[in-house]
């Protein structure tokens, strides 16, 4: 494990504290919990019920109310009662999130049937026996916000045919909900946690009577939240894709929802929500799918459809995303994403990667070079090794990441796996021309462990069929006499690899008749394993092609990656970058 630095450890013993802080208010208020029910709801009815625009699928509503809990990828089987799926022990953490949030609901809404209305308030019910005045787990301030938007979206599911004593009963049970976060709020990091529990709020407040003078406060919340963590180029403080696809499902109905209530809705809510849908247009390859930076996984294509459909200017896509970091270049069929930006802040670096300058290649429907992605279902240590820069189509030097993670557990425990540091500094250069796009930048993410300052350059041109590439480092304040460097390409599982000329290329052959070559100019480059974290809770092996260097001094290495034809020859001129 390696040792962090006297500044990284001040900066990380201040930010535990921070976290111990929130930790024991949160604590406090959960053990004052149970007071609650000697209060009067302040909760009098609901005034109308917001729009779930996530997809539902009634075929696992049917299952759910046969007890089958098919969820974030793993499945639970209950033995018929409704108590026993919020007892027993949960197959995964992202299960246990997804059972607690009640976002599930939408499926058994997609069944609308006597039986399907009557397992939902079963099941609520089955959850605040079990969980209600003291799961600590359940009321997470992430959870509860979840929860609350999902119990509004589907009250009418939860309400109709229901007793009366039960509407009073339901109302009850959602005000204690709306009152602990309102309480906990300031326990919550400046993430995109805290972003949901705003608009969660913004939800409760718009839709039920009884809080009404707090509308103009929580929107005013929302608004600060926003302009924090929403980038002028529509991207998320994170720098991770997915968040902005998540913000979005929540942020478009609550939008209508203001409209509903005939109350002008935060004029920040609607400009973050303009400039975010670009965003998504801007990280998809030829497939659909998104770049995997910065905590990206799995795409979720019918997801992102929905958000796209709610776009009503239909404008393209920037191509120079500089406040979220990303450098994007097309032509032709190829699709070529660039990161470039430095580490996020330490409240929304959990899920980040080490993987400044690494860059994602697609040629039509078919991704070619891709960072390894993530996953919150394949294992701690999973978790952990794709978040190195080694995980990511990237410059390493020796076999070290450019960020520096907290890897001490028993610190972890407080505040997540958070990046201690990072590039600092990133520069990019481009230069769009009409046959080819040009990129330089660079980044310090070494600079202060061994004196260095890594340099990248990409050239896509030929109607983006051949891509000129050079990594090179500059000496700064040299610390090792030698460095050791990999430079890796990781290729897609359904790309056949191998190697050619004596070591200086890889052949690349897509599925169908298209074919691809790698060259280097300097060194040999080897073929080794590496993984692609394909399903919510799976990887499949697939290979990475590696060039290993040792340098004393300056190091420059060109490569090439081009279309060739299907005899798999190469022109080696073009081996070296102009």
């Amino acid at each position: 494990m390696a040792r962090i630095s006297l500044a990284e450890y001040r900066r990380v013993l201040g930010y535990f504290f921070t976290c111990l802080c929130r930790f024991l208010r949160f604590r406090l208020f959960i053990f004052l919990l149970p007071l609650r029910r000697f209060m009067k709801s302040r909760i009098t009815g609901l005034l109308l019920v917001p729009k779930d625009i996530r997809t539902a699928d009634p075929t696992v509503g049917n299952d759910i109310c046969n007890g089958h809990f098919c969820l974030d990828g793993w499945v639970c089987v209950t033995m018929g009662e409704e108590n026993s799926v919020f007892t027993s022990v949960p197959p995964s953490v992202p299960w246990r999130n997804a059972l607690l949030g009640f976002g599930w609901l939408r499926h058994l809404c997609a069944i609308d049937s006597p039986a399907s209305r009557s397992r939902a308030r079963g099941l609520i019910d089955a959850w605040f026996t079990s969980e209600g005045y003291r799961g600590l787990r359940s009321y997470e301030p992430l959870i509860t916000a979840r929860r609350i938007i999902s119990w509004l979206s589907h009250s009418r599911l939860i309400l109709e045919d229901a007793e009366e004593s039960y509407h009073h009963h339901f109302l009850g049970i959602l005000d204690l909900q709306v009152y602990f976060l309102i309480r906990t709020l300031p326990c919550v990091p400046h993430d995109h946690a805290r972003l949901t529990c705003l608009i969660a709020l913004n939800y409760a407040v718009l839709c039920v009577s009884g809080y009404e003078k707090s509308q103009p406060r929580f929107a005013h919340l929302l608004d600060q939240e926003l302009s924090r963590q929403i980038l002028p180029d529509g991207g998320h403080v994170s720098r991770n894709p997915g968040v902005i696809v998540d913000l979005l499902l929540d942020l478009l109905p609550l939008r209508q929802t203001f409209t509903s209530r005939n109350i002008s809705p935060p004029a920040l809510l609607l400009c973050a929500i303009d400039r975010m849908i670009p965003m998504i247009r801007f990280f998809r390859h030829g497939d659909g799918s998104f770049g995997l930076f910065n905590g990206m996984g799995v795409s979720r294509f019918d997801d992102m459809a929905t958000v796209l459909a709610y776009d009503d200017t239909f404008g393209t896509s920037p191509d120079n995303a500089r406040y979220s970091g990303y450098q994007r270049a097309g032509l032709g069929k190829s699709i070529l994403l660039m990161d470039t930006g430095v580490s996020p802040p330490i409240d929304s670096s959990r899920r980040a990667h080490a993987g400044c300058l690494s860059f994602e290649l697609s040629t039509g429907r078919q991704r070619l070079i891709l960072n390894c992605g993530n996953s919150t279902g394949v294992g701690l240590k999973w978790q952990e090794a794709v978040r190195m820069t080694a995980a990511h189509s990237a410059l390493t030097v020796n076999d070290s990441s450019s960020s520096s993670f907290l890897n001490y557990r028993c610190l972890q425990a407080m505040t997540g796996p958070v990046i201690l540091s990072g590039p600092e500094t990133v520069t990019v250069r481009r230069s769009d021309m009409p046959h080819q796009i040009v990129l330089d930048a660079t980044h310090d993410g070494y600079r202060k462990r061994f004196g260095i300052i890594c340099k990248r350059r990409l050239l896509l041109r030929s109607e983006g069929t051949e891509l000129l590439g050079e990594d090179s480092f500059e000496d700064v304040d040299r610390k090792k006499a030698e460095i050791f460097c990999a430079i890796r390409f990781h290729f897609h599982p359904d790309i056949e690899v191998s190697l050619v000329q004596d070591k200086k290329a890889v052949q690349l052959c897509l599925p169908g008749s298209e074919v691809w070559a790698m060259a280097i100019g300097e060194g040999e480059v080897m073929i080794e394993e590496s993984v692609y974290l394909s399903g919510v809770n799976d990887f499949c092996r697939t290979k990475q092609a590696v060039i290993y260097i040792r340098s004393s001094g300056s190091m420059r290495i060109p490569w090439v990656i081009q279309r060739i034809s299907q005899s798999g020859e190469m022109d080696q001129k073009k081996v070296a970058p102009e």
